[in-house]
């Protein structure tokens, strides 16, 4: 059944217009490669290696972006996390030469704490995999970053993640 799903999704990306198909590519080259460095490195250091001022190589819509990189993760060989999807996302969407940076959030979620992980770009929070208005942004990279438009909370502390509303996690 999986190799089915795989092969479609093959076919699909043959079709995708070459710079989406770029991204796609770079996207599901770089997951498992944020995966073992989350393991190696230092989440400081990954922070602002997710943050690098880089040159860019192609120009795809933001949101399309976040969609080709969880659409990669779906079919990945390895199961990822949002924060692995996250870095990567940062990472793309610094390579178009976009002001991106990495939030991480938490909330408090059927009686116990939760985190996630998304990015801000241009003002907007993108994610690749679930939805962040139920976290309250706890830590963001290098320069810090406000809530992400219509979070609950809003003030990025970790006493705003006690008086969220309550949601799932992303299962994966």
């Amino acid at each position: 059944m999986r190799s089915a799903g795989l092969m479609t999704a093959f076919a699909k990306a043959l079709r995708m217009a070459p710079p989406d198909r770029a991204v796609l590519v770079r996207a599901w080259l770089m997951l498992p490669v944020a995966a073992v460095a989350l393991r190696a490195i230092r989440l400081s250091t990954l922070l602002r290696a997710a943050e690098p001022a880089c040159r860019p190589y192609t120009r795809v819509a933001p949101e399309r972006v976040a969609a080709l990189v969880e659409a990669a993760a779906r079919y990945h060989l390895l199961r990822t996390t949002c924060l692995t999807r996250a870095l990567v996302l940062c990472r793309l969407l610094r390579g178009q030469g976009r002001e991106a940076r990495l939030v991480l959030g938490g909330a408090l979620l059927e009686g116990r704490f939760g985190a996630h992980a998304w990015v801000v770009c241009g003002g907007r929070p993108l994610t690749a995999g679930g939805p962040v208005d139920h976290f309250a942004p706890l830590l963001g990279a290098p320069g810090g970053v406000g809530p992400p438009a219509g979070a609950a909370g809003g003030h990025g502390t970790p006493a705003d993640a006690a008086h969220l509303p309550m949601a799932r996690t992303e299962k994966r």
